[in-house]
């Protein structure tokens, strides 16, 4: 007997010998890529690349990749890796404008997996790739213009109106309170309102089933670290093992919803004017932008003339389109150039929305990807502004003086006008949105070889490159004291003294957020009605400084974020 467990001993540990040496080599054989290109990189380690501190989870993607970001100073661009796989970052903003304008039919994907067959919901706008994300595109700019938001507006403040009534007691007992999980419900509220026309009732009940799927999109856990794994080390084993974007129970949720509320909808031909209204009418092949403001009509992308599988410069389009085609000033397309014609011809716009088939899992994609991006952003975004005024009382006067004058300057109504005109209140959002970007970094994937201007670099197809926003917007090159909350930062005087492309919460190009309007629309109404009616300060359990919780990949806190609330004085 002791042979043979000696025997098999030994074997056990040539084996797991083997397969350690087989796995060092598969992780490390890339790790010469960078140098023999002659491209500025840093140091992997194996199995973790460069990213070892963030999947520990021992820092967050922000502050990972802001160190990273600061070893490469002096360099344009410089490789890394992420586990085995080679990735470049672009420092330099003109880099930047090349990757998502002037060259950006190089760049046009994000590199996310997904099997629209298996998993209806990754058909959504944010992981489709090429000609299908185009065409999906196009189809739904028009349900994000100015036009539709005026529309969505009065969801928008009654949800608003809903949190300050449930946040009235607290402020009248000098509460302290989670603002973090307040406001992630009032975000969830406002979009299952807005998107799927459904009252959710989240700030009544913090467990409502609309609450408890955002959080379990949004959390981490097996089913997100296993499709991380596997998407950044061989992707090709999620379509294998059929690991999808969302569990089986959140994909089937939101079908199941939109499917519910579209068969109400049609049995008892209700019509609501909500963003699940819009798709309802793509569906029905109608033009969704037949209704609204000359302005609307006239703006529209450069994307509709990207041939996603051709060479082509957005930027040098803009630039050279004439004579009916383009708006040399905007390039926008014009409504002439899109619509269908007297004799009914299929001219362009006719044609993407002929191209797309908006069936029950198509709008559930677009709802629940809309949903997801939504709650979240505005959450964290609202969260984080207040916190930033409970700490430099001066902003939060100054800004409580504007909403008063904006309003009574509107006869004392919160309106889609007003917002505009609030000047301040939008320096405030974006001094916000630089210090906390939600997502902390872009990545687009290289989808056609690509030689980096000015250089004699060559970019393969298929790689990655992140372009690390947080570190960015934290850099003192372009923003002096950067860990200072300062909106006058965003006045026209100084944002013309900075560089372009060094202000990024959105994205930029083609494929810039989509739900920007509605996003901002959303925090600007929430923050201001909450700015009206009560005075946010620092409590015993509020965190000076914060800490961010480095398993999620938006910004967010741990332990939640807690200020006091009391009526506003007079």
């Amino acid at each position: 007997m002791g042979v043979l467990f000696e025997s098999f001993l030994l074997e056990f540990l040539v084996v797991l010998g083997a397969i350690f040496a087989w796995l060092y080599y598969y992780f490390t054989s890339h790790f010469n890529y960078w140098r023999d290109k002659g491209v500025p990189y840093l140091k992997p380690v194996p199995f973790f690349g460069n990213l070892m501190e963030i999947g520990l989870h021992r820092k967050t993607q922000a502050e990972g990749f802001r160190e990273l970001y600061h070893k490469l100073d002096g360099h344009m661009f410089g490789g890394i890796f992420q586990t085995r796989i080679p990735m470049i970052m672009f420092r330099d903003p003109d880099l930047i404008k090349h990757v998502l304008i002037k060259d950006f039919s190089h760049f046009h994907d994000r590199g996310m997996p997904h099997d629209v067959e298996n998993d209806p919901i990754s058909a959504n706008l944010v992981i489709l790739e090429g000609k299908p994300w185009k065409n999906l595109r196009l189809t739904l700019n028009p349900a994000f213009n100015s036009s539709k938001m005026r529309i969505l507006f009065h969801l928008v403040k009654e949800c608003a109106e809903d949190l300050c009534r449930y946040l009235d007691t607290f402020a009248q007992d000098g509460e302290s309170v989670d603002l973090r999980d307040v406001l992630a419900r009032y975000a969830t509220d406002n979009i299952s309102s807005c998107a799927f026309g459904v009252k959710s009732n989240s700030l009544k009940n913090p467990h409502s089933k609309f609450r408890e799927m955002g959080e379990k999109i949004i959390a981490p856990g097996s089913w997100t670290n296993m499709h991380r794994l596997f998407r950044y080390t061989c992707p090709s084993l999620l379509k294998y093992f059929n690991i999808k974007s969302f569990s089986d129970e959140v994909t089937g949720f939101f079908v199941n919803v939109v499917k519910e509320t579209l068969e109400y909808r049609e049995k008892n031909n209700i019509e609501r004017k909500d963003f699940l209204n819009l798709l309802i009418q793509l569906k029905k092949k109608i033009d969704i932008n037949e209704n609204d403001d000359e302005e609307d009509k006239n703006v529209d992308d450069d994307l509709e003339k990207i041939d996603t599988e051709e060479n082509f410069s957005f930027e040098e389009h803009s630039k050279t389109m004439k004579n009916g085609v383009a708006d040399t000033k905007t390039g926008h397309m014009r409504e002439n150039d899109y619509a269908l014609g007297q004799n009914d011809h299929v001219t362009p716009k006719r044609k993407w929305l002929d191209s797309v088939v908006f069936d029950e899992n198509m709008i559930a994609a677009q709802v629940c990807v809309f949903f997801l991006g939504g709650f979240e952003t505005a959450a964290t975004s609202m969260s984080f502004c207040l916190y930033e005024l409970s700490l430099n009382q001066d902003v939060q006067r100054r800004l409580r003086e504007e909403i008063d004058h904006v309003l009574k300057e509107h006869k004392g109504h919160f309106t889609y006008n007003a917002l505009e005109h609030m000047e301040y209140l939008d320096h405030v959002v974006a001094e916000t949105l630089r210090m906390y970007p939600s997502l902390p970094n872009l990545i687009r994937v290289c989808t056609k070889p690509y030689t980096i201007p000015g250089t004699n670099v060559h970019i393969e197809k298929g790689t990655p490159v992140i372009i690390p926003i947080y570190a960015i917007h934290r850099d003192p090159l372009y923003y002096s004291d950067p860990d200072r909350f300062d909106p006058e930062r965003f006045t026209d005087y100084n944002k013309e003294k900075r560089p372009p492309y060094t202000y990024l919460p959105f994205g930029e190009g083609p494929r810039i957020c989509i739900g920007l309007r509605f996003g901002l629309m959303q925090v600007k109404m929430g923050l201001a009605i909450l700015i009206s009616r009560f005075q946010f300060d620092i409590c015993e359990k509020s965190a000076v400084p914060l800490v961010m919780d480095p398993k999620k990949f938006v910004m967010n806190t741990t332990g939640g974020l807690w200020l006091k609330m009391t009526p506003r004085t007079q």
